[in-house]
């Protein structure tokens, strides 16, 4: 839960430093991606754009690999040992990840039109439900992801 934090403190510190403008570019595209594109499947090749990544975009695409991932790493290991009773705890973080991803279906130019602000909206409810989480378990209380301030 720490890196989440960590990477939304990232993200607002690279705004700062460099301006929204920033999230626009294809700078980060040209820098990690573009030296070894040939390496790149053709099926994935073909999603991605003529000119470039935006830096959004990038950012978008790597933050969803990873979350699918992880939770194909985690989650295995959990069902084992806990059985399905653990993802009970689990689903409204999982419900949080889908509906994060709705207003792209609604709206596909939002993200465009509004980088700094939907990644702050993110951070914001996802920091809540960690920080309850990592605050639960450290007082050695039971999680509660369903709580008032969630409703």
């Amino acid at each position: 839960p720490s890196e989440g934090l960590l990477c939304g403190a990232m993200l607002s510190f690279v705004s700062f430093l460099w301006g929204v403008d920033f999230w626009h570019e294809t700078s980060l595209y040209e820098m990690l991606v573009k030296p070894y594109a040939h390496n790149i499947p053709e099926g994935v090749a073909s999603y991605i754009p003529e000119n470039g990544m935006r830096n959004n975009d990038l950012m978008i695409t790597c933050g969803a690999s990873t979350v699918a991932v992880i939770f194909m790493i985690w989650i295995p290991p959990i069902l084992r040992k806990y059985g399905l009773n653990a993802l009970r705890n689990l689903l409204p973080i999982v419900v949080l990840v889908v509906l994060t991803y709705l207003p792209f279906a609604a709206d596909p130019t939002i993200f465009a039109r509004n980088p700094r602000t939907y990644f702050h909206l993110l951070n914001a409810i996802f920091v809540e439900m960690v920080t309850q989480l990592m605050v639960d378990h450290v007082t050695e209380e039971t999680y509660n992801p369903i709580r008032y301030c969630l409703a």
